[in-house]
């Protein structure tokens, strides 16, 4: 997941400050650990906010985007936990 995620998600997300789009520590808690619905965002992204640009599709396999997913989550589990 953390591979996944430093060759896909970090040129345009941080945990705690804004960069292209928003930080995980602000949006992951409104999915309430809900895995699934984390892992079909990252498969195929829709737009939410207008705030920020739409998410490309990353072009990840649906285990691609469940193991970011995991790693998200507990990423931001961890630093809500310090």
């Amino acid at each position: 997941g953390e591979e996944i995620y430093a060759a896909k998600c970090a040129a345009c997300h941080r945990f705690d400050v804004i960069l292209v789009g928003p930080p995980h520590l602000e949006v992951v808690p409104k999915y309430n650990g809900d895995l699934e619905a984390l892992k079909q965002y990252i498969y195929q992204p829709v737009k939410v906010d207008d705030s920020y640009p739409a998410m490309p599709s990353q072009g990840l396999k649906p285990f691609e985007a469940e193991s970011a997913a995991i790693y998200i989550m507990k990423r931001v589990e961890e630093m809500q936990n310090q």
